[in-house]
């Protein structure tokens, strides 16, 4: 956690002070990457199982919808709770190694959604998948909260929802489309751009658990 100023001194800029930790910095990198493959796997899984399994919109909806809320419900409650015991046995860099360790899992089960499978296999992959898709979410809220002083708390979970959805949101089904018309395969697509972008998280939360755990001990950045 970031030292509180001592009484009387001036508080630095809200968010350039935010950016002075390591962690944070890398922490944005990761959510950035893990919205990416959150949103980008929900946005299009739908017409994957319609185009490419021939599945009804309501059949869809109903299967994606229950699969989607028991796995996502699962996964953040889940990466909650791991966070939290890891940090009472002593991990200083719990709220990023849960996330580093969530996207590392997604890799497995997404490539297997690309796979010419049974519909409702290829549907278990993604349900798989998404419950690690959503094991970044809630700790790193905390591991943001922990890189902010008392006076830019709110700050800190503002720039958080506003990287998730910028970049998350705004990029993650693009980048899907844009290359599934390039190569006329979205399951092939979908696959691609969310496990790179879940590789690319997985490295950024690895950075950010370490800066972290160096911020604890009050070592020089």
């Amino acid at each position: 956690p970031r030292p509180r100023p001592e009484p009387g001194e001036r508080r630095p800029a809200g968010l350039p002070d935010l950016l002075r930790s390591p962690s944070l910095r890398w922490g944005m990198a990761g959510i950035a990457c893990a919205g990416m493959a959150l949103f980008g796997a929900g946005a299009w899984i739908p017409s994957v199982m319609q185009r490419e399994h021939g599945w009804s919109a309501g059949e869809t909806g109903v299967a994606v919808g229950a699969v989607t809320a028991i796995a996502g419900l699962a996964g953040t409650w889940t990466s909650g709770w791991l966070a939290e015991r890891r940090r009472s046995a002593g991990d200083e860099a719990a709220e990023y190694a849960v996330p580093m360790m969530a996207m590392a899992c997604v890799l497995p089960p997404i490539g297997l959604a690309a796979l010419d499978l049974a519909p409702v296999a290829v549907l278990a992959a993604y349900g798989l998948a998404s419950f690690f898709l959503l094991g970044w979410n809630a700790p790193s809220v905390a591991a943001f909260q922990l890189a902010a002083r008392d006076h830019n708390r709110a700050l800190a979970a503002a720039l958080h929802v506003f990287l998730v959805n910028l970049v998350g949101l705004g990029l993650g089904p693009l980048a899907i489309g844009a290359l599934s018309d390039r190569i006329g395969d979205l399951s092939t697509a979908l696959s691609l751009v969310v496990g790179a972008a879940a590789a690319f998280g997985t490295l950024a939360f690895l950075q950010a658990a370490r800066a972290l755990r160096k911020e604890a001990e009050g070592a020089p950045d």
